[in-house]
């Protein structure tokens, strides 16, 4: 089986129960703000099949009653099906949640089951596939409903990915997304923001800088135990294999990171046609302490909102057709 990154990935039951969690909490974003999963068909923008985790969430929208679901990402579903780790997981998933998937007896994940994934034995209710969300092959007018989550900080062009929402949304329907904005204290630099050794470490030092701070805070566990979210806590192997080369995982962290702002995202999706239903910073008070007078004049250009939100939150609406 793959190491775990996380320490909550070390117990394969605890991993699914915390995607679980994810889904309850951007399923009450939906129906909040988008009516809803019953009935609609649904959008995962980002799935993550690369994760072992990759595709829950977007089969538990059926749970909830979804028509159908589909779930992109720009890696292949089919490319990581046969990982141990994946195959543990959906196991796993099986056994606490009924979310079946064919092929784990076999040793692989294949997305589609005869079980709540399937409307017969010909048809699958689910669909998990490769794609672009900056460039997708669905047609206008699609979706019901969208939602993505810890995504929109990763795509090269988020303007481009809001054009295609917008496209393929149906007229009156509505996305849920939650993403970390670069700005964010605990994840806007994910790993290499060490964000409880030094705050907001991805905005202050340079390269260089960065570099050397990661590998003392790599090499003591005392540091790395406690520098990131602790749901991001990482494991004693993951460290290790990370202070043998900290410039090599900072390029590696950096280049997935777009560095968007909450301005230009709403900005974007207003472009796109959106409407902007609900934005929201979602802020810890505990973090306030973080926030000196030292670091406010260091990183002028920045608000408190953006700096301190552990994740920004956004509801997206597409006008209906003028009758």
């Amino acid at each position: 089986m793959e190491k775990p990154l996380f320490d909550y990935q070390s117990d394969v039951a605890d991993y699914v129960r915390n995607t679980e969690q994810m889904f309850r909490i951007m399923k009450e974003g939906v129906d909040r703000w988008c009516g809803g999963f019953k009935g609609k068909t649904v959008l995962e923008v980002g799935a993550g099949f690369q994760l072992p985790h990759g595709g829950l969430t977007t089969c538990l929208t059926l749970r909830d009653g979804a028509k159908r679901a589909f779930g992109i990402d720009i890696a292949s579903p089919e490319e990581y099906a046969a990982r141990p780790d994946h195959v543990a997981f959906w196991r796993a998933a099986r056994e606490i949640y009924g979310v079946d998937v064919r092929g784990l007896d076999e040793g692989r994940v294949h997305f589609a089951s005869q079980d709540i994934l399937f409307d017969d034995a010909m048809f699958s209710r689910v669909t998990m596939l490769q794609m672009s969300a900056s460039a997708m092959y669905f047609r206008d007018d699609m979706f019901d409903v969208m939602f993505s989550n810890a995504v929109f900080e990763h795509v090269p062009d988020a303007r481009g990915v809001l054009k295609e929402m917008f496209r393929t949304m149906a007229p009156g329907g509505a996305a849920y997304i939650h993403w970390n904005p670069f700005t964010s204290l605990e994840m806007g630099g994910h790993d290499i923001g060490i964000p409880f050794y030094f705050p907001w470490a991805h905005l202050r030092l340079t390269q260089a800088q960065h570099i050397e701070m990661l590998r003392r805070v790599l090499a003591d566990p005392a540091l790395y135990s406690t520098a990131n979210p602790p749901e991001h806590t990482i494991t004693p192997a993951r460290a290790k294999e990370l202070a043998a080369d900290p410039a090599l995982f900072h390029k590696q962290m950096s280049d997935d990171l777009n560095r968007l702002r909450v301005r230009d995202f709403l900005a974007y999706a207003q472009e796109a046609g959106f409407e902007i239903l609900h934005s929201g910073y979602h802020i810890k008070s505990d973090l306030r302490l973080y926030l000196t007078d030292k670091v406010r004049a260091e990183l002028k250009g920045y608000d408190d909102d953006e700096l301190l939100t552990s994740f920004h939150s956004a509801a997206l609406r597409k006008p209906k057709a003028d009758a």
